[in-house]
């Protein structure tokens, strides 16, 4: 069975946004984001954790002549708040990976537009967190360089889903639309929360749920491929497939990380335990990867 190798790499616990459902805060009780308008405040910076670019790198370079073909998806907190993303992303195009998928808010995407090699860099998963302005401009810059991008609106439970398609639309762009919401602390409530109706809509028996939160996605889903997930923290430590209890590694001390192979990730849903060939994948990371191999 040949299985894909997704790295998955946090750069930083900066966030110009606090968002309730965010996976980077879901890893610790405390909050990695931090107010815009406090972004440039040192002592607020100081507190939050940035990955080592250097370490990172060679570790790159070791899992790639181990792994061979890797696919490297950024994200963080907010990936263009770190002082060294863009060279990041200059090393990575420089280096004989793939192009990344950059997963970003557009928070400093104006340094990205600036070079002359952006549609080269990376391609790019925007959030919509409802600066309807903002992303219109963000959405222009990335038609004008002609690069690979995905738009992906975030409907809240009391969000307008009319408007926001409407909005969408007008954009004339591929545009996914995800529900989120915050699951209640009472876990028998917490059930009922996952198990009820996907606002959303949608041909799917099955709801979109990711980590914990209940997160919903659109009707159109992925067909799963085996893969395994790493998950690169910004203090440099290596987890499988987003299981956080469990460090593999650290990239400081690169070495072959074992039997890899053996755990694909698990985040999958079916129509027909019987036919596989119609299994989904259910990993938000593997779906937007799936979906950036077919953008044109």
């Amino acid at each position: 069975m040949v299985v894909r190798h997704v790295i998955e790499i946090s750069l930083t616990e900066k966030c110009n946004n606090k968002c309730v459902y965010c996976a980077s805060r879901r890893r610790d009780a405390t909050s990695y984001s931090i107010p815009k308008e406090e972004m440039e405040i040192k002592g607020e910076n100081d507190k939050l954790k940035e990955i080592g670019v250097e370490s990172l790198k060679k570790w790159l370079r070791f899992q790639q002549n181990t792994l061979g073909d890797i696919r490297i998806v950024i994200t963080g907190g907010e990936p263009t708040t770190h002082g060294e993303w863009l060279s990041l992303l200059e090393w990575i195009a420089d280096n004989g990976f793939k192009k990344p998928l950059l997963y970003t808010n557009g928070f400093n995407l104006k340094d990205l537009f600036a070079t002359c090699r952006a549609r080269d860099l990376c391609k790019v998963i925007l959030t919509h967190h409802g600066d309807k302005e903002q992303t219109r401009l963000y959405v222009q810059m990335l038609k004008e360089l002609q690069m690979e991008f995905i738009l992906k609106i975030l409907v809240g439970e009391n969000s307008d889903i009319d408007d926001l398609r409407m909005f969408g639309e007008s954009l004339h762009c591929w545009t996914k639309y995800e529900g989120i919401r915050k699951l209640p602390n009472d876990k028998e409530q917490a059930a009922k929360e996952i198990a009820s109706k996907n606002v959303l809509g949608g041909e799917s028996p099955y709801h979109w749920r990711w980590n914990g939160y209940g997160n919903k996605i659109d009707s159109e889903r992925t067909k799963f491929a085996p893969s395994v997930v790493l998950s690169v923290v910004p203090v440099g430590e290596i987890f499988c497939c987003h299981h956080y209890d469990r460090s593999l590694s650290n990239i400081d001390t690169p070495k072959v990380l074992e039997n890899l192979d053996m755990a694909p990730c698990i985040f999958v849903d079916t129509f027909d335990f019987n036919d596989l060939s119609k299994t989904e994948t259910r990993c938000e990371i593997l779906h937007y990867v799936n979906l950036m191999d077919v953008v044109q």
